[in-house]
């Protein structure tokens, strides 16, 4: 999968999918640094867990 880019505010942690210049929720000027945001590993062949004992409703 494509690794996507995020970047966060520094001050209060507001994320954005692209460069801002003012944080919209603490109004701070140029904290806004770029991350990249890996996509999480599928494994493969995972399959759920089944219990052969019954469950109490």
């Amino acid at each position: 999968m494509k690794t996507k880019t995020i970047y966060i505010c520094q001050e209060c942690g507001h994320n954005s999918v692209r460069w801002l210049g003012k944080c919209p929720s603490c109004s701070n000027w140029n904290t806004f640094v770029e991350e990249t945001e890996q996509p999480p590993v599928k494994q493969k062949g995972h399959r759920p867990v089944y219990s052969d004992k019954p469950v109490m409703l």
